[in-house]
């Protein structure tokens, strides 16, 4: 039974242990409600042609088909789903990987349960979650790519806009945002947009490439 005003969940994890007991936490609060649960690849895509969850929990080491290959599927078929990868795998690459190719949130098994379920609201109510491990595994993959410059183009940006292409790599929301510069919401949204525009950024782990490649962002 969905939980009025709970945001849907389904998990996808191998170990039926582990996926259980996360399934139990989770719909323990009263905003969350795990609406379906596999234990591989293929149960996620055919779970997925019956249940619209707003947040997809999910490994990337499954048998039958394994979360890299459902991973690319889902971005293919479900291409607004928002994904968070759960793994016990943290190497840098892995996580600038996924990150670049559309998961909001990367996270590992050792996480706090509390940090799990700050990502989840925040990736739900703001589109990402970015923690320090994931943005300097972004940097690490950003020093390994060659200069594109298709993506990142070099072009001037105004100094209120330098301020807000700072603030989103922080992950700041629009209203955190218009009262740290004192500036109002739909100014914010405005110059967020401009920011995206001449960038030519399509995601906020495009942004914080780009801040990076171009010094206004210092990590690790």
């Amino acid at each position: 039974m969905v939980k009025k005003g709970s945001i849907k969940i389904v998990l996808a994890e191998d170990h039926a242990m582990f996926r259980q007991a996360l399934a139990s936490m989770l719909n323990f609060e009263t905003h969350f409600n795990v609406v379906g649960e596999v234990g591989n690849g293929r149960e996620l895509m055919t779970i997925l042609k019956s249940v619209e969850p707003d947040i997809l929990l999910m490994d990337i080491e499954m048998p039958v088909m394994n979360g890299h290959e459902a991973f690319h599927l889902i971005r293919k078929k479900h291409p607004d789903l928002r994904i968070i990868i759960v793994s016990m795998y943290d190497d840098d690459g892995l996580v600038s990987e996924f990150i670049s190719a559309g998961a909001r949130a990367y996270l590992t098994k050792d996480t706090p349960i509390d940090q799990l379920f700050a990502a989840i609201n925040k990736v739900y109510n703001e589109g990402f979650y970015f923690n320090d491990k994931t943005s300097k595994a972004l940097v690490t993959g950003m020093r390994k790519e060659k200069n594109n410059n298709s993506v990142f183009d070099e072009l001037s940006l105004t100094k209120r806009e330098i301020d807000v292409l700072k603030t989103i790599c922080a992950g700041k929301t629009n209203v955190e945002i218009s009262k740290m510069l004192n500036i109002s919401a739909s100014t914010v949204d405005f110059h967020r947009k401009n920011i995206y525009k001449k960038t030519k950024c399509n995601n906020v782990a495009d942004v914080i490439k780009y801040a990076i490649k171009h010094g206004f962002l210092n990590v690790g």
